[in-house]
């Protein structure tokens, strides 16, 4: 027999005596190798076409020898010479279709991610859009129902920088009727006829100009008890500013006593019957004195503006 002959031979025969020597049934081998009966069949007769390839074949005669424990090499040596053309190519054509398919899997893996960070990085601008929206919304309709119930209480104008050059000059026009309205006129009926004139038999007789100064100086002090006295039933509080502050007050009957855009630097006082409500626009600049004391606004503002009854047992 040539060397051709005996290389078709040498594989197949020596798997069948191998497993009969150590009585093991095809099946077994089976079962071991995770074969089918056909592919074992063919493997102990030489038949590698119905493995498709010479590799796949040459992995089969590697583990059908391990489990007989035989030395697999000089099978393969002679699969080999049986094969050389088969086994070259085979090789090649393995290796290449293994590193073309892990970069196809790789691109597509990478495809998938960046996929996947696109769309939750869209979702996350999207959660913050929609919560920055609300959060506006809700900052806005907490303050809305604060200067509707402001407006709504009370029919007194704006701080004079909220209002339009024209309503300001208006209202300048009409700070001084307000406030000779405000003016209690109970105060001008008071009897503030000088002491000095009455004089008593034993008083000797002035100078005649000593006389005429005498009745001036008494005359600019009752003008003076006339503006300071207040009203009987009525309040004084005294105002100072250390900025421009518009400030409205009306009295225990629900009338506007004060109402003017009082300017930086000056002193206002207001009259009228208790409890007085004061509404000051510019309360950080505004001190409010009752009976020498001043009024702590700090508890009663809000946005710089205050609201305050002076007078309320």
């Amino acid at each position: 027999m040539d060397q051709e002959a005996v290389s078709h031979s040498l594989i197949g025969a020596v798997l069948r005596d191998a497993r009969e020597a150590q009585k093991l049934s095809v099946e077994e081998v089976c079962s071991r190798l995770r074969l089918s009966d056909q592919q074992i069949n063919a493997l102990e007769s030489d038949d590698f076409s119905v493995f498709g390839s010479a590799i796949f074949a040459r992995g089969f005669i590697k583990g059908y020898a391990k489990i007989l424990n035989l030395d697999s090499q000089p099978l393969l040596d002679a699969h080999l010479r049986m094969f050389p053309q088969d086994q070259s190519q085979s090789i090649t054509y393995k290796a290449d279709a293994i590193v073309k398919s892990g970069d196809s899997n790789f691109s597509k893996f990478a495809v998938l991610v960046l996929g996947g960070l696109l769309i939750v990085a869209v979702i996350v601008w999207v959660a913050y859009k929609i919560w920055a929206y609300q959060s506006n919304t809700n900052a806005v309709d907490d303050q809305t129902p604060v200067v509707s119930v402001e407006h709504s209480a009370t029919s007194e104008p704006l701080p004079e920088a909220a209002l339009p050059a024209a309503e300001r000059e208006t209202q300048a026009n009409d700070e001084s009727i307000v406030t000779e309205i405000a003016l209690p006129k109970a105060k001008e009926t008071i009897d503030v006829t000088p002491k000095s004139d009455v004089k008593s038999p034993t008083e000797k007789p002035k100078d005649p100009a000593q006389a005429v100064d005498s009745l001036k100086s008494d005359s600019a002090k009752s003008e003076l008890v006339k503006t300071q006295t207040v009203a009987a039933g009525s309040v004084k509080v005294k105002l100072v500013l250390t900025g421009s502050s518009w400030i409205g007050v009306q009295d225990k009957n629900g009338k506007t006593v004060f109402s003017k855009l009082a300017k930086a630097g000056t002193e206002e006082y207001v009259e009228g019957v208790p409890p007085l409500k004061f509404h000051i626009g510019n309360a950080s600049a505004t001190q409010v004195i009752f009976n020498g004391e001043t009024i702590d606004l700090a508890p009663s503002t809000y946005n710089n503006m205050a609201r305050i009854a002076v007078g309320e047992h």
